[in-house]
């Protein structure tokens, strides 16, 4: 399955690849009640907040079906296709005819928060804690304040992407997109003057 995540994307079409290390789970939130292992496997996930609260993986699951319906057509645009004019809605059509006709009955949550979803899915007080920690850890807002396809995009790319560490850590990204460029022919200068840009 080819990835969302926009530094795969390039180093794809370098030819690049990175040697890391998955692990599971990828992190804990530890909260008053006690510490939450994060998982991408969604089942492991919701069972690791039933002791917290009986009724969250339910209601976890539910919504997390509609993010995952809001992310799969997203995702099948290359974030590499995006631009910033006119020319982008032609280009969606002509290249993407399939992931367009898909997100269609997901353009009413495009412009939706992620408090709007909750409030549909969500009536636990303990998951909707959890769920602005994550709205936070993620936008650096409340789930009322961040976009609900942002939100698609991290459960997506956590349910169905492997986490992962590179082996050299962020060094080793740095490598292979120089890598990558020198043989595209670009030559890297550090420290040069540059005239325009």
């Amino acid at each position: 399955m080819a990835s969302a995540n926009p530094l795969t994307q390039v180093l794809s079409v370098l030819g690049e690849t990175i040697a890391a290390v998955p692990y599971e789970p990828f992190g804990y939130y530890h909260l008053p009640e006690g510490t939450l292992p994060v998982f991408g496997d969604s089942e492991k996930y919701r069972q690791a907040m039933a002791p917290f609260s009986p009724t969250a993986a339910a209601q976890f699951a539910a919504l997390e079906a509609r993010l995952l319906e809001i992310y799969a057509p997203l995702k099948a645009i290359p974030t590499l296709a995006l631009r910033a004019d006119w020319q982008l809605l032609p280009l969606l059509w002509q290249r993407y005819p399939g992931a367009i006709a898909k997100l269609l009955p997901t353009l009413p949550d495009l412009g939706r928060s992620m408090g709007d979803l909750v409030a549909q899915y969500v009536s636990d007080p303990w998951l909707k804690r959890l769920l602005d920690l994550e709205c936070f850890l993620l936008s650096g807002m409340t789930c009322e304040a961040t976009v609900a396809p942002e939100m698609a995009f991290m459960f997506g790319e956590r349910a169905n992407s492997v986490i992962d560490y590179p082996i050299g850590g962020s060094g080793a990204i740095v490598d292979a997109l120089i890598r990558g460029l020198r043989r595209w022919g670009g030559v890297l200068k550090l420290g040069a003057h540059v005239d325009k840009f």
